[in-house]
């Protein structure tokens, strides 16, 4: 039953007033708490995020640094490659030079030794000769 406006009393509108605002008060409460809450679930999420932004972050550093060292490995692997094949160029030289010094060092050899066999030849050949003006 609704109570006509002229006889509405100072009391029933503030009993009306501090309801509605004891109740809207209510109704901002919760909201402040609602939106609090959803304040701190995103806080949260936003730290889990940077937390695992932070892990991917120091992954890349690692995976760039490999990255790095894997090229200055591979630039010392060739630098270290070019030296070998220069070292194996000169050891094949070396070995060519030798092996013809050898082969040098035989024919002297040969012709000394030569020479040497003519010269005992020539001095058996004295020998017999002295040995037949004794006889």
């Amino acid at each position: 039953m609704k109570t006509p406006i002229a006889e509405v009393t100072t009391n029933q509108i503030e009993e009306f007033s501090v309801t509605q605002l004891t109740t809207a008060k209510g109704e901002i409460s919760e909201e402040l708490a609602s939106k609090q809450k959803a304040l701190t679930d995103a806080a949260l999420i936003l730290k889990e995020e940077q937390d695992e932004t932070k892990v991917v972050h120091d992954k890349l550093q690692k995976l760039i640094n490999d990255i790095v060292d894997l090229e200055y490995a591979n630039t010392l692997m060739e630098e270290y490659k070019e030296k070998y094949m220069r070292l194996e160029e000169l050891l094949k030289v070396n070995e060519e030079s030798y092996n013809k010094y050898i082969a040098q060092s035989k024919e002297e050899w040969n012709r000394q030794k030569e020479a040497l066999m003519t010269k005992i030849r020539e001095q058996e050949g004295i020998i017999e000769d002295l040995s037949l003006i004794h006889i």
